[in-house]
């Protein structure tokens, strides 16, 4: 009875305050379930009232209760979703004119919100869009209509340059291209433009919004790279971004600045490497430079073994992009060793599956060229290369059902599904007799690269064992990435037998140095 009084209050037209009320008192109500039951039947309405009334008082707390009924009730308003979009859409584009006309816009042409409760009801309305996207993941269809119906209010913060809701629409142009997996040739035009206008301007939101760039771009690559090398200008300006993130310039202060940046583009150059190959080969030698240059440095800038990682698999992606051009651009650059001692020093670091996927396709491309022209620092370190390449293939299965059963955890559904995770890189019966126990893998396997080299080939390393800080690398269950298609063990078992069968006496030597289930893998797989 209540309820139906507080409906019949957000209904009326006669008296704003009375509506704003009624609409605060449903989105504090909605938690119970009772509520919830009993608002389902007229959702519809309640929605479409509330939505009306936040483009009418522009009040914060009105948009918090439309961004709580779009999450709690997804599938119900599914049917409604570009309906409401459109509406949200339409509310950002007219509070943003009303401020322009207002006198809000600055010295610069952009336009700024003094006003803390408009401000945030726009920020309100960003979010309810985010919020809205993510509710539809499961449906391609209602993705479909959903991006060209948010479109005019991306385009409407980056015409005005609101960047006080920034962060909102970098968060949902990463939300629609991911769901989607294909970025819209409208969703090129208003957004590229506007990235990097963005980082090239010469005001602070460049720096301050560099790491949300960056993620969108890594996206606009993933899954429309025909689109990133085809349109003339684009690639050049994104490496100029990563240069302007990447490349250190001796200030004092440089190496505390937010590693978030430097993470995110590491990302990019490991998308680009990937999803470009034999397109970039300028763009791959920079960056091979780029993060060695980093690693090296003497103050530190590369602190943990985490961002260690990052930094490496950025090689290990140009490594596999062309393992040829890779090494030479180390060889050339004075940072074959180093990048040899990062790699193996920090064998066990690489925990996650795509760390491990990583790691099989970037040896599996410098197994495929011939002894001759490897440096010759790696190849008196075969051994280890090829003892950080069994370890991976031992270690994946297991990170691949942890995997899973992440996955299964945030379903909230205990039971782990094995199937053929399991079996991913299943080289014969040998191989299986040769996983070693999972007690004793965290102890061991990655610990050295090659164990059974640890005292004679990582003990030429030890200068490059620096301090850094013990911080794990967390599995992201929905990390994507172009290795994903590639079929990993068919490549390992061509690059290894191949090099077995052409440097036979190198591989017995190798092998001969290995730890037992380390040979026993490797000859499982020849």
């Amino acid at each position: 009875e209540a309820l139906r009084g507080i409906l019949a209050c957000l209904q009326d037209r006669r008296c704003l305050p009375v509506q704003v009320q009624a609409a605060v008192t449903i989105g504090a109500l909605l938690d119970q379930e009772a509520v919830q039951r009993a608002i389902q039947p007229v959702l519809p309405a309640v929605t479409e009232a509330v939505l009306a009334l936040n483009g009418a008082v522009e009040v914060d707390a009105v948009a918090m209760v439309l961004e709580k009924l779009v999450s709690m009730f997804a599938d119900d308003l599914a049917p409604y979703a570009e309906q409401l979009a459109v509406g949200v859409a339409g509310t950002v584009v007219r509070m943003i004119a009303a401020q322009r006309e207002a006198g809000g816009q600055e010295d610069d042409g952009s336009v700024h919100f003094d006003d803390t409760d408009r401000m945030m009801a726009l920020v309100g309305m960003m979010k309810t869009l985010v919020t809205l996207v993510d509710s539809m993941a499961a449906s391609q269809a209602v993705l479909a209509v959903l991006e060209p119906a948010i479109l005019p209010a991306i385009r409407a913060v980056f015409a005005d340059r609101v960047s006080d809701v920034y962060d909102e629409t970098f968060e949902l142009i990463q939300s629609i291209t991911f769901l989607r997996k294909a970025v819209s040739r409208d969703l090129w035009s208003v957004c590229m433009p506007a990235f990097l206008a963005i980082y090239d301007g010469t005001g602070s939101a460049g720096k301050e919004h560099a790491e949300e760039i960056i993620a969108c771009l890594d996206n606009f690559v993933t899954y429309d790279a025909a689109t990133f090398m085809g349109t003339p200008g684009v690639a050049d300006a994104v490496h100029r971004i990563i240069v302007g993130v990447m490349r250190l310039t001796g200030d004092a202060d440089e190496e505390d600045d937010d590693y978030g940046e430097a993470e995110a583009a590491c990302g990019l150059m490991e998308a680009i490497l990937l999803n470009c190959r034999g397109a970039v080969d300028a763009m791959a030698a920079d960056f091979v430079r780029l993060v060695m240059a980093r690693l090296t440095d003497q103050r530190g800038i590369v602190s943990t073994d985490a961002d260690s990682v990052l930094h490496v698999e950025v090689v290990l992606a140009a490594a596999f992009y062309n393992a040829a051009l890779t090494l030479s651009t180390l060889e050339a650059s004075g940072f074959t060793e180093v990048f040899l001692s990062r790699w193996f020093l920090l064998a066990a670091k690489f925990t996650r599956v795509h760390d491990k996927r990583m790691v099989l396709a970037a040896a599996s491309a410098i197994l495929a060229l011939p002894v001759d022209h490897l440096p010759e620092k790696l190849r008196q370190h075969l051994g280890m290369l090829l003892g950080t390449v069994a370890d991976a293939v031992q270690s994946l299965p297991k990170a691949m059902a942890e995997r899973e059963r992440l996955k299964q955890e945030a379903e909230n559904d205990d039971n782990i599904v094995g199937g053929d995770e399991e079996e991913f890189l299943d080289f014969g019966d040998d191989a299986e007799d040769a996983e070693i126990d999972s007690d004793a893998e965290d102890a061991e396997v990655g610990d050295t690269g090659a164990k059974g080299h640890e005292s004679e080939e990582l003990s030429d390393f030890d200068e490059y064992d620096d301090e850094w800080e013990e911080e794990e690398l967390e599995e992201n269950i929905y990390f994507e990435s172009a290795l994903d298609r590639v079929d990993i063990a068919g490549l390992v078992q061509s690059a290894v037998g191949q090099f077995a069968r052409q440097n036979s006496g190198a591989f017995r030597e190798a092998l001969s140095g290995l730890a037992p289930e380390q040979a026993a893998t490797l000859s499982s797989i020849v």
